[in-house]
């Protein structure tokens, strides 16, 4: 898949909200970049629940 040159202008000045999250990981995926997301809920009740995803 290619990338245009107009999708790496917005790349370069930062503006991520143009991409989703998976196109997002592709890039990074594509400059060998090691992805780990950690998850957890925004208002935790009671006992702390974290998920962390390395991809």
């Amino acid at each position: 898949m290619l990338t245009s040159q107009p999708e790496v202008s917005h790349l370069m000045k930062g503006e991520f909200q143009r991409f989703s999250e998976g196109k997002l990981l592709i890039f990074l995926k594509r400059l060998d970049t090691e992805i780990t997301l950690h998850l957890r809920s925004r208002y935790p009740q009671g006992e702390s629940a974290q998920t962390v995803i390395s991809l």
